[in-house]
């Protein structure tokens, strides 16, 4: 219920799909079903990470500004890193596919998490 947060939660999500959305204009690629699909999965990634650390600052019972974020990053910043560099790894499997569609999903799902971690 704290609208601040919600809009800083929004901006950030939407900063980190613009982006991704950069680097798919930057690489040239034209947007097909397949990045369709990653732009649908790069949304739901860029979620993930800033929610978790938004709503446990928002239910920290510590009063001030700097107490609150420490105890969020203390409780999730471990489980939020471990996560994302256990992701990124699986997906620089796709790397070595043949398929041209897994190597695109890869980079979509790899610049989303890095761009979750930085701005989150």
């Amino acid at each position: 219920m704290n609208i601040i947060q919600a809009v800083l939660a929004s901006l950030t999500i939407g900063l980190i799909i613009i982006n991704v959305m950069a680097i798919v204009a930057y690489m040239k690629w034209e947007l097909g079903s397949g990045e369709s699909v990653g732009v649908v999965v790069c949304v739901g990634f860029a979620v993930d990470y800033v929610v978790h650390l938004a709503s446990h600052y928002i239910h920290s019972k510590h009063h001030t500004r700097f107490d609150r974020i420490r105890e969020s990053l203390r409780e999730l910043g471990g489980s939020i890193l471990s996560g994302s560099i256990t992701t990124i790894g699986a997906c620089i499997v796709l790397f070595i596919c043949v398929l041209v569609l897994f190597h695109k999903f890869a980079i979509f799902v790899i610049a989303t998490i890095i761009f979750s971690i930085f701005y989150s």
